[in-house]
C-alpha cells in the first residue's frame, strides 16, 4: 500500500498578481478620498473666512452709515467744497462716498476732539478702503487711519435712495438746503470668483 505525499501548496503567479491588482485600486482609491476630502476642507475654510470678511465689512458700513449725520465739513484738500454728503456711482477706481458719522466713543473725555469724524470708502487697486480723520474738519496734519475693508473686488457700484427714486450720484451740500443725506444707501460688490453680493443701508438722516 502506497501513501499519496501531501504538501502545501502557494499562491499561482495570476493570483498574486491580482491581489496586487486589487490593493493598487483601493490604495488610489482612498489617496482620491483623502485628497478630495482634504481640498474640501480648504474650500470651506476659505469661504469661512470671505464670509466673516463679509461680515467685518457688513458692520462697518451699516454702523457709519446708521450713525451718519448732517454736517456740513472741510475737505482735507481745497480742491473740493465743503459738503455734507458726497456719493459717486463707483465701479471706477477712486472715492466713492464720504460723509460725517457721530458717536464715536470717547471715554472719559480723555482724548481733545468731539464725537464726531469725517469717513470715505474708496476703491483702489481691487479693495474696499476706509478711511476716517479723527475730527470731521481735516487738515493735512490731522490723523487718519486707513483700512481695507474686502479685497479681491472686480468693482464696486453704490446708489442712493431719496423719497421713492434711486440716484447714481448724491451731493448734499449747505448751498442747497433741501438736499440733505439720503434715506438709504445701497452698495454693490462684485467679486473676482463671479460673486456678488447687494446690500443697503438705512443712514442716520431717517431716524
Amino acid at each position: 500500500m502506497t501513501e499519496r505525499a501531501t504538501g502545501t501548496e502557494g499562491f499561482t503567479l495570476i493570483e498574486t498578481l491580482m491581489a496586487l491588482f486589487v490593493i493598487s485600486i483601493l490604495t488610489v482609491s482612498g489617496a482620491s478620498m483623502l485628497l478630495t476630502t482634504l481640498q474640501a476642507g480648504r474650500q470651506v475654510q476659505e469661504r469661512g473666512n470671505v464670509l466673516a470678511e463679509l461680515q467685518v465689512a457688513h458692520a462697518f458700513l451699516r454702523n457709519d452709515f446708521a450713525s451718519a449725520v448732517v454736517r456740513e465739513t472741510e475737505p482735507e484738500n481745497s480742491l473740493e467744497s465743503a459738503s455734507i454728503f458726497r456719493g459717486t456711482e463707483g465701479g471706477a477706481t477712486g472715492d466713492l462716498v464720504a460723509f460725517t458719522r457721530g458717536g464715536w466713543a470717547n471715554p472719559g473725555g480723555f482724548e481733545a476732539r468731539s464725537d464726531l469724524q469725517r469717513v470715505e470708502y474708496s476703491f483702489e487697486n481691487g479693495a474696499l478702503l476706509r478711511r476716517s480723520w479723527a475730527r470731521p474738519d481735516a487738515a493735512r496734519a490731522t490723523p487718519m487711519v486707513e483700512q481695507v475693508i474686502l479685497d479681491d473686488l472686480e468693482r464696486v457700484d453704490m446708489r442712493y435712495l431719496g423719497g421713492q427714486e434711486w440716484s447714481d450720484v448724491w451731493l448734499a451740500v449747505g448751498s442747497v438746503q433741501d438736499v440733505g443725506l439720503p434715506d438709504a444707501v445701497e452698495v454693490s460688490l462684485a467679486f473676482s470668483r463671479d460673486d456678488q453680493i447687494v446690500a443697503r443701508f438705512i443712514t442716520g438722516g431717517t431716524r
